[in-house]
Order: structure tokens, then C-alpha cells, then sequence
């Protein structure tokens, strides 16, 4: 423990104004080194393509769930705008679906909240789920909001 005090960590300094750099070089660098989820990286690249736009949305939908006993979080949202923009689910195969503009993802997100937002409406009147806590997983949302 105490050689930790001797150990030279490698620092880079990276400097720039370009936002596609840095969201690039954040996810290339936390792909490889910090252990982050897939939809962690998938949310920076969203960031990127939707500045400001994506975080105050996911908040108000986030916020619009809980208070219906959904306590949902990023990942879930984040899986759902995947799968209802590409028609599959894995973060792998994402080249195409970050070539589409900005208008196209907003419309994309759209079709996600009516999904997410039909699928908890599903489970809360027709399965008679009082809250998220009686779904086995949050990820069983996401093939309902792709149907819905």
C-alpha cells in the first residue's frame, strides 16, 4: 500500500474546443480502460449528436415514471432508443444509427417515450404492476416499448 504513493500514473493532457473530439476520444479511452457500460458510451455519443437536448429529456421522462411508481434509469431509456431506432437491441452494431441527423434522432426518441411510455402504462393497468419493483428486471421494458 504504501509503494502506491511511489507509482507514476501516465497523464495526458488533451486540449480543445472541438466537442467531437473530446466525446470521441472519451469513449475511446473508457472503452478500453475504465470499465463503463455499453449504454454509458452510447449516451456520451448522444450527447454529442443532441447537446443539452438528451440529458433534459431523459430527466423529464425519468421524472414522469417515478412519479407513477417507475423508477427507471438511463440504461433502460437508453437500451429502448436503441432497439426502436435500429430494430435491434445490441450497442455493437451502432455505425448506421449514429449516421442519422439530429432531427432524426429527436424523432427516434420521440417514438421511444410513446414506447417506454406504453409499456409502462401495459404493465401498471393491464398486469395490474404497482411499480417497477414487481418487474423481475427493467430491461423486460424494453421489448414492450419496441412493440408499443
Amino acid at each position: 500500500m504504501r509503494k502506491v504513493g511511489d507509482y507514476k500514473f501516465p497523464i495526458e493532457v488533451f486540449r480543445s474546443d472541438d466537442y467531437e473530439a473530446v466525446t470521441e476520444l472519451f469513449v475511446r479511452i473508457n472503452s478500453a480502460g475504465t470499465r463503463l457500460r455499453a449504454a454509458e458510451l452510447v449516451l456520451a455519443q448522444l450527447a454529442l449528436r443532441l447537446p443539452g437536448a438528451i440529458v433534459e429529456k431523459l430527466e423529464e421522462a425519468l421524472e414522469a415514471y417515478a412519479d407513477v411508481g417507475f423508477e427507471l434509469d438511463t440504461r433502460v431509456l437508453t437500451r429502448s432508443l436503441i432497439a426502436i431506432g435500429t430494430g435491434q437491441s445490441r450497442f455493437r452494431y451502432l455505425a448506421e444509427f449514429w449516421k442519422k441527423s439530429p432531427k432524426e434522432l429527436s424523432a427516434i426518441w420521440a417514438r421511444t417515450r410513446k414506447g417506454v411510455d406504453g409499456a409502462v402504462n401495459f404493465v401498471r393497468h393491464n398486469a395490474r404492476f404497482e411499480s417497477s419493483e414487481w418487474l423481475p428486471s427493467l430491461n423486460a421494458l424494453i421489448p414492450l416499448a419496441s412493440f408499443f
